[in-house]
């Protein structure tokens, strides 16, 4: 998922195509809807790789700008360790 804000900063420099049909309807922690903008096919870069995504853009304005979801990190046989921060793909 992307931010608004980060959505906004992204089309100053490149053109995403926006669909808006078929978008899964998202919800927040405590269960409110999550409004969105659309969904795109972005290609994120991740150290020395690029891997190319489905993005949902969130209608919100605040943070975080980008979250990486289970779907990403499980396709690209990713791991997170959150103590000593690492982050590994593939």
């Amino acid at each position: 998922m992307m931010g608004r804000p980060l959505y906004q900063k992204v089309q100053q420099v490149r053109a995403l195509k926006l669909q808006t049909h078929n978008i899964a309807r998202l919800e927040g922690v405590g269960g409110n809807p999550v409004p969105t903008l659309g969904c795109a096919e972005l290609e994120v870069g991740i150290a020395a790789g690029v891997y190319k995504t489905p993005v949902v853009v969130s209608g919100r304005k605040e943070r975080p700008n980008f979250i990486i979801g289970a779907d990403f990190l499980s396709a690209h046989d990713c791991d997170l360790s959150l103590r000593p921060k690492l982050f590994t793909v593939g």
